[in-house]
Protein backbone atom coordinates (compact mmCIF):
# COMPACT_ATOMS: atom_id res chain seq x y z
CA UNK A 1 0.00 0.00 0.00
CA UNK A 2 2.24 2.75 -1.31
CA UNK A 3 0.72 6.08 -2.20
CA UNK A 4 2.27 8.91 -4.18
CA UNK A 5 2.41 12.26 -2.44
CA UNK A 6 0.93 14.85 -4.73
CA UNK A 7 0.20 17.76 -2.42
CA UNK A 8 2.14 18.37 0.75
CA UNK A 9 4.28 20.55 2.94
CA UNK A 10 6.02 19.90 6.27
CA UNK A 11 7.24 21.19 9.58
CA UNK A 12 9.74 19.83 12.09
CA UNK A 13 12.67 20.21 14.54
CA UNK A 14 16.08 20.51 13.24
CA UNK A 15 17.86 17.71 11.61
CA UNK A 16 16.56 15.46 8.86
CA UNK A 17 13.62 13.43 10.06
CA UNK A 18 13.03 15.29 13.31
CA UNK A 19 9.97 17.44 14.02
CA UNK A 20 10.53 20.98 12.79
CA UNK A 21 10.59 23.29 15.78
CA UNK A 22 13.28 25.66 14.54
CA UNK A 23 15.20 28.20 16.57
CA UNK A 24 14.06 31.79 16.01
CA UNK A 25 17.40 32.65 14.43
CA UNK A 26 17.08 30.07 11.67
CA UNK A 27 14.86 30.77 8.68
CA UNK A 28 12.49 27.95 7.71
CA UNK A 29 13.32 25.84 4.69
CA UNK A 30 16.94 25.29 5.68
CA UNK A 31 18.46 22.16 7.18
CA UNK A 32 19.86 22.27 10.70
CA UNK A 33 21.75 20.19 13.22
CA UNK A 34 20.12 17.25 15.00
CA UNK A 35 17.28 18.14 17.39
CA UNK A 36 17.65 21.92 16.97
CA UNK A 37 18.66 22.42 20.58
CA UNK A 38 21.78 24.27 21.73
CA UNK A 39 24.64 22.12 22.94
CA UNK A 40 25.22 22.20 26.67
CA UNK A 41 28.59 22.21 28.37
CA UNK A 42 30.20 18.86 27.65
CA UNK A 43 30.46 16.24 30.39
CA UNK A 44 31.45 12.62 30.69
CA UNK A 45 28.89 10.07 29.35
CA UNK A 46 27.44 9.57 32.84
CA UNK A 47 28.22 12.82 34.62
CA UNK A 48 25.13 14.94 35.20
CA UNK A 49 22.66 12.33 33.95
CA UNK A 50 19.65 12.16 36.28
CA UNK A 51 19.51 8.94 38.29
CA UNK A 52 16.36 6.83 38.23
CA UNK A 53 13.94 7.43 41.06
CA UNK A 54 11.47 4.93 42.44
CA UNK A 55 8.09 4.99 40.65
CA UNK A 56 5.05 5.27 42.87
CA UNK A 57 3.02 3.02 40.56
CA UNK A 58 3.71 -0.70 39.99
CA UNK A 59 5.60 -1.22 43.24
CA UNK A 60 7.20 -4.49 42.10
CA UNK A 61 8.98 -2.74 39.22
CA UNK A 62 12.68 -1.80 39.45
CA UNK A 63 13.75 1.76 40.12
CA UNK A 64 13.37 3.86 37.00
CA UNK A 65 10.78 1.58 35.39
CA UNK A 66 8.06 3.01 33.19
CA UNK A 67 5.04 3.50 35.49
CA UNK A 68 2.23 2.91 32.98
CA UNK A 69 1.53 2.12 29.30
CA UNK A 70 4.22 2.10 26.61
CA UNK A 71 6.61 4.71 25.26
CA UNK A 72 7.98 4.58 21.74
CA UNK A 73 11.08 6.62 20.92
CA UNK A 74 14.07 6.73 18.57
CA UNK A 75 17.56 5.79 19.72
CA UNK A 76 21.06 5.23 18.35
CA UNK A 77 22.02 2.79 21.14
CA UNK A 78 22.41 -0.02 18.57
CA UNK A 79 24.76 2.06 16.42
CA UNK A 80 22.01 3.19 14.03
CA UNK A 81 19.01 5.41 14.61
CA UNK A 82 16.03 3.06 15.03
CA UNK A 83 12.67 2.88 16.78
CA UNK A 84 12.52 1.37 20.29
CA UNK A 85 9.64 0.53 22.65
CA UNK A 86 9.60 0.59 26.46
CA UNK A 87 6.88 -1.35 28.29
CA UNK A 88 5.25 -0.65 31.66
CA UNK A 89 7.32 -1.90 34.60
CA UNK A 90 10.47 -2.23 32.51
CA UNK A 91 13.80 -0.42 32.32
CA UNK A 92 14.95 -2.32 29.20
CA UNK A 93 13.44 -1.12 25.88
CA UNK A 94 12.94 -3.43 22.91
CA UNK A 95 14.23 -2.56 19.43
CA UNK A 96 11.40 -2.35 16.87
CA UNK A 97 13.13 -1.42 13.58
CA UNK A 98 16.49 -2.72 12.33
CA UNK A 99 16.71 -1.24 8.83
CA UNK A 100 20.00 0.34 7.70
CA UNK A 101 18.12 3.58 7.07
CA UNK A 102 17.42 6.27 9.66
CA UNK A 103 14.11 5.70 11.48
CA UNK A 104 12.83 8.56 13.63
CA UNK A 105 9.97 10.32 15.40
CA UNK A 106 7.49 7.52 16.08
CA UNK A 107 3.98 7.52 17.56
CA UNK A 108 1.77 4.67 18.77
CA UNK A 109 -1.64 4.06 17.26
CA UNK A 110 -4.43 4.87 19.75
CA UNK A 111 -5.15 1.15 20.29
CA UNK A 112 -1.44 0.35 20.68
CA UNK A 113 -1.42 -2.08 17.76
CA UNK A 114 0.93 -0.24 15.41
CA UNK A 115 3.69 2.37 15.26
CA UNK A 116 3.94 5.24 12.79
CA UNK A 117 7.40 6.63 12.05
CA UNK A 118 9.44 8.50 9.46
CA UNK A 119 12.44 7.07 7.62
CA UNK A 120 14.88 7.70 4.77
CA UNK A 121 15.17 3.96 4.03
CA UNK A 122 13.59 4.39 0.57
CA UNK A 123 16.33 6.79 -0.52
CA UNK A 124 15.59 9.76 -2.73
CA UNK A 125 17.07 13.20 -3.26
CA UNK A 126 16.79 16.06 -0.82
CA UNK A 127 13.34 17.60 -0.40
CA UNK A 128 12.37 20.93 -2.04
CA UNK A 129 13.41 22.83 1.10
CA UNK A 130 16.79 21.10 1.38
CA UNK A 131 15.90 18.55 4.06
CA UNK A 132 16.71 14.90 3.49
CA UNK A 133 13.86 12.95 1.86
CA UNK A 134 11.89 11.02 4.49
CA UNK A 135 8.80 8.88 3.93
CA UNK A 136 6.05 7.78 6.31
CA UNK A 137 5.96 4.16 7.48
CA UNK A 138 3.85 1.98 9.72
CA UNK A 139 4.86 -1.23 11.49
CA UNK A 140 3.12 -3.58 13.88
CA UNK A 141 4.02 -3.14 17.52
CA UNK A 142 6.12 -6.31 17.44
CA UNK A 143 8.18 -4.90 14.55
CA UNK A 144 6.61 -7.06 11.85
CA UNK A 145 4.97 -6.07 8.55
CA UNK A 146 6.65 -2.68 7.91
CA UNK A 147 4.73 -0.73 5.28
CA UNK A 148 5.68 2.36 3.28
CA UNK A 149 2.73 4.75 3.28
CA UNK A 150 4.01 7.66 1.18
CA UNK A 151 6.88 9.95 0.28
CA UNK A 152 10.25 9.39 -1.42
CA UNK A 153 11.17 12.86 -2.71
CA UNK A 154 10.11 15.11 0.18
CA UNK A 155 10.43 15.44 3.93
CA UNK A 156 7.45 13.81 5.65
CA UNK A 157 7.33 13.64 9.44
CA UNK A 158 5.43 13.90 12.72
CA UNK A 159 2.76 11.32 11.78
CA UNK A 160 -0.11 10.98 14.29
CA UNK A 161 -3.26 8.83 14.06
CA UNK A 162 -6.62 10.44 14.74
CA UNK A 163 -8.28 9.01 17.88
CA UNK A 164 -10.57 6.79 15.78
CA UNK A 165 -7.56 5.71 13.65
CA UNK A 166 -9.30 6.68 10.40
CA UNK A 167 -6.84 9.47 9.53
CA UNK A 168 -3.14 10.26 9.81
CA UNK A 169 -2.00 13.87 10.11
CA UNK A 170 1.62 14.75 9.33
CA UNK A 171 4.00 17.34 7.87
CA UNK A 172 5.41 17.52 4.38
CA UNK A 173 7.39 20.02 2.34
CA UNK A 174 6.64 18.43 -1.04
CA UNK A 175 5.00 21.65 -2.23
CA UNK A 176 7.70 23.88 -0.78
CA UNK A 177 6.63 25.56 2.45
CA UNK A 178 6.13 22.95 5.21
CA UNK A 179 2.45 22.45 6.06
CA UNK A 180 0.12 20.07 7.92
CA UNK A 181 -1.62 17.41 5.80
CA UNK A 182 -3.96 14.50 6.39
CA UNK A 183 -4.43 11.13 4.66
CA UNK A 184 -6.79 8.24 5.26
CA UNK A 185 -5.18 5.36 7.12
CA UNK A 186 -6.82 2.56 5.10
CA UNK A 187 -4.98 2.89 1.81
CA UNK A 188 -3.79 6.51 1.76
CA UNK A 189 -5.23 8.64 -1.02
CA UNK A 190 -3.76 11.98 -2.05
CA UNK A 191 -2.93 14.09 1.01
CA UNK A 192 -5.25 16.98 1.84
CA UNK A 193 -3.71 20.22 3.12
CA UNK A 194 -5.07 21.48 6.45
CA UNK A 195 -2.86 24.58 6.63
CA UNK A 196 -1.73 27.11 4.06
CA UNK A 197 0.64 29.25 6.09
CA UNK A 198 2.93 31.81 4.45
CA UNK A 199 5.98 30.51 6.35
CA UNK A 200 5.64 27.13 8.11
CA UNK A 201 3.19 24.97 10.06
CA UNK A 202 4.11 21.89 12.11
CA UNK A 203 1.85 19.02 13.16
CA UNK A 204 1.39 18.66 16.91
CA UNK A 205 -1.39 16.42 18.25
CA UNK A 206 -5.03 15.44 17.81
CA UNK A 207 -7.46 16.43 20.54
CA UNK A 208 -8.95 13.39 22.32
CA UNK A 209 -12.35 14.15 20.78
CA UNK A 210 -10.84 13.93 17.28
CA UNK A 211 -12.44 17.21 16.26
CA UNK A 212 -9.43 19.49 16.73
CA UNK A 213 -5.69 19.51 16.05
CA UNK A 214 -3.01 21.41 17.96
CA UNK A 215 -0.11 22.62 15.84
CA UNK A 216 2.67 25.20 15.85
CA UNK A 217 3.25 27.80 13.16
CA UNK A 218 5.38 30.73 12.10
CA UNK A 219 2.34 32.38 10.47
CA UNK A 220 2.52 35.45 12.74
CA UNK A 221 6.23 36.10 12.19
CA UNK A 222 7.13 39.69 11.33
CA UNK A 223 8.55 41.19 8.15
CA UNK A 224 8.16 38.14 5.92
CA UNK A 225 8.84 38.28 2.18
CA UNK A 226 9.37 35.79 -0.63
CA UNK A 227 12.39 35.86 -2.92
CA UNK A 228 12.96 33.12 -5.45
CA UNK A 229 10.50 30.87 -3.65
CA UNK A 230 12.29 31.25 -0.31
CA UNK A 231 10.36 32.94 2.50
CA UNK A 232 12.39 35.00 4.95
CA UNK A 233 11.25 37.03 7.96
CA UNK A 234 12.89 39.72 10.04
CA UNK A 235 11.64 37.96 13.17
CA UNK A 236 10.59 34.32 13.41
CA UNK A 237 7.87 33.82 16.00
CA UNK A 238 6.59 30.28 16.51
CA UNK A 239 3.28 30.04 18.36
CA UNK A 240 0.81 27.26 19.17
CA UNK A 241 -2.64 27.13 17.57
CA UNK A 242 -5.61 24.81 17.39
CA UNK A 243 -7.82 24.19 14.37
CA UNK A 244 -10.72 22.00 13.39
CA UNK A 245 -9.85 18.57 12.00
CA UNK A 246 -10.66 19.99 8.55
CA UNK A 247 -8.30 22.96 9.00
CA UNK A 248 -11.06 25.47 9.85
CA UNK A 249 -11.53 27.77 12.85
CA UNK A 250 -7.88 28.41 13.68
CA UNK A 251 -7.36 29.85 17.18
CA UNK A 252 -4.04 31.15 18.51
CA UNK A 253 -3.23 29.86 22.02
CA UNK A 254 0.19 31.32 22.83
CA UNK A 255 1.41 34.88 22.39
CA UNK A 256 5.06 35.15 23.39
CA UNK A 257 8.21 36.23 21.52
CA UNK A 258 9.80 32.91 22.49
CA UNK A 259 9.68 29.66 20.50
CA UNK A 260 6.60 27.66 21.53
CA UNK A 261 6.08 24.24 19.94
CA UNK A 262 5.42 20.48 20.19
CA UNK A 263 1.91 20.76 21.69
CA UNK A 264 0.44 17.59 23.25
CA UNK A 265 -3.15 17.24 24.50
CA UNK A 266 -3.92 15.69 27.88
CA UNK A 267 -6.18 12.60 27.61
CA UNK A 268 -9.16 14.50 29.05
CA UNK A 269 -8.66 17.40 26.64
CA UNK A 270 -8.37 20.01 29.41
CA UNK A 271 -4.65 20.83 29.06
CA UNK A 272 -1.89 21.06 26.46
CA UNK A 273 1.76 20.40 27.32
CA UNK A 274 4.35 22.09 25.12
CA UNK A 275 8.00 23.11 24.89
CA UNK A 276 9.19 26.72 25.05
CA UNK A 277 12.33 28.78 25.55
CA UNK A 278 10.38 31.66 27.12
CA UNK A 279 12.16 31.13 30.48
CA UNK A 280 15.63 30.86 28.94
CA UNK A 281 16.61 27.48 27.51
CA UNK A 282 14.07 24.95 26.29
CA UNK A 283 11.70 23.59 28.95
CA UNK A 284 8.32 21.92 29.39
CA UNK A 285 5.20 23.97 30.11
CA UNK A 286 1.52 23.12 30.41
CA UNK A 287 -1.44 25.36 29.65
CA UNK A 288 -5.19 25.13 29.83
CA UNK A 289 -6.76 24.08 26.55
CA UNK A 290 -7.79 27.68 25.86
CA UNK A 291 -4.25 28.97 26.56
CA UNK A 292 -5.41 31.15 29.48
CA UNK A 293 -3.38 29.51 32.26
CA UNK A 294 0.29 28.56 31.72
CA UNK A 295 2.61 26.79 34.19
CA UNK A 296 6.31 25.93 33.84
CA UNK A 297 7.13 22.31 34.76
CA UNK A 298 10.90 21.96 34.19
CA UNK A 299 13.86 24.27 34.66
CA UNK A 300 17.64 24.20 34.80
CA UNK A 301 20.51 24.25 32.32
CA UNK A 302 19.46 21.13 30.42
CA UNK A 303 17.22 21.26 27.33
CA UNK A 304 13.77 19.61 27.70
CA UNK A 305 11.37 19.03 24.82
CA UNK A 306 8.67 17.03 23.05
CA UNK A 307 6.19 16.22 25.85
CA UNK A 308 3.69 13.36 25.64
CA UNK A 309 0.98 12.43 28.17
CA UNK A 310 0.50 8.95 29.61
CA UNK A 311 -2.83 7.32 28.66
CA UNK A 312 -4.18 7.82 32.20
CA UNK A 313 -3.17 11.50 32.28
CA UNK A 314 -1.10 10.97 35.43
CA UNK A 315 2.36 11.46 33.84
CA UNK A 316 4.13 13.45 31.12
CA UNK A 317 7.15 12.13 29.23
CA UNK A 318 9.75 14.31 27.49
CA UNK A 319 13.33 14.12 26.27
CA UNK A 320 16.16 15.80 28.15
CA UNK A 321 19.48 16.69 26.55
CA UNK A 322 22.20 15.99 29.10
CA UNK A 323 25.15 16.74 26.81
CA UNK A 324 26.02 16.63 23.12
CA UNK A 325 25.52 12.85 22.74
CA UNK A 326 23.35 11.90 25.71
CA UNK A 327 19.59 12.47 25.56
CA UNK A 328 17.33 10.72 28.09
CA UNK A 329 13.61 9.96 28.20
CA UNK A 330 12.17 11.37 31.42
CA UNK A 331 8.71 11.11 32.95
CA UNK A 332 7.16 13.32 35.63
CA UNK A 333 3.82 14.14 37.17
CA UNK A 334 1.78 16.91 35.47
CA UNK A 335 2.87 19.30 38.23
CA UNK A 336 6.57 18.60 37.54
CA UNK A 337 7.10 16.32 40.56
CA UNK A 338 8.35 12.69 40.79
CA UNK A 339 10.89 12.93 37.98
CA UNK A 340 12.01 9.50 36.67
CA UNK A 341 14.74 8.75 34.13
CA UNK A 342 13.29 5.73 32.28
CA UNK A 343 16.13 5.20 29.80
CA UNK A 344 19.30 5.99 31.81
CA UNK A 345 21.58 5.16 28.89
CA UNK A 346 24.50 7.17 27.44
CA UNK A 347 22.96 6.93 23.97
CA UNK A 348 20.68 9.43 22.26
CA UNK A 349 17.10 8.46 23.25
CA UNK A 350 14.68 11.09 21.96
CA UNK A 351 11.18 12.05 20.81
CA UNK A 352 9.07 9.94 23.20
CA UNK A 353 5.42 9.21 22.47
CA UNK A 354 3.29 7.55 25.14
CA UNK A 355 0.46 5.14 24.40
CA UNK A 356 -1.38 1.98 25.36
Amino acid sequence: MIATLVAAGCGGTAGPGAPMERPATQPPGTASSADASPDLATASPTEGRPSPSEPTANGDAPAGALPVGRIVFDSDRSGNLDIWLLEVGSTEPRQITTDDGTDRVATLAPDGSAILFTSDRAGGADSPTGLRAYGLYIVRRDGSAPEHLLGTRSFNGNPVHSPDMSLIAFNSDAEGIPQVYVITSDGPADPVALTDDPVQATMGDWAPDGGRIAFSSLRDSAGCSTTGGLVTCTQYNREIYIMGADGSNVVRLTDDPAEDGAPAWSPDGSQIAFQSDRAGGRHIFVMSADGAIVSQLTSGEQEDGFPSWSPDGEWISFDRRIDRDDIEIMVMRPDGSELINVTNNPARDAFPAWGL
